[in-house]
């Protein structure tokens, strides 16, 4: 399951599900469920990047969700949102 946490960084690049499922390493267009793979700041929401997906030799419904790799990045955002979830964590 790492695998695909790595990996949905380049898969969410673009909405298209060939590039989806090379970059996951899916074999059936139809394993894809759902994905969301566009930036949409002018609406006021924020939804990250997911790919919702099946693994069929695991035998498991895949949630794999975008992060950041820019540490900076991941710092603005902390420092722009006032976070009062106890789950959520900044550094």
């Amino acid at each position: 399951m790492a695998k695909y946490a790595v990996k949905v960084y380049a898969a969410t690049t673009f909405d298209k599900r060939p590039w989806i499922m090379e970059k996951l390493g899916l074999c059936k267009r139809e394993d894809i469920l759902f994905s969301w793979c566009w930036d949409d700041p002018g609406r006021g929401h924020h939804c990250p990047k997911f790919v919702l997906f099946l693994d069929n030799p695991a035998k498991s419904l895949v949630l794999a969700v975008r992060g950041t790799k820019v540490r900076l990045l991941c710092l603005v955002h902390c420092d722009q949102k006032k976070l009062t979830c106890p789950m959520c964590f900044c550094p």
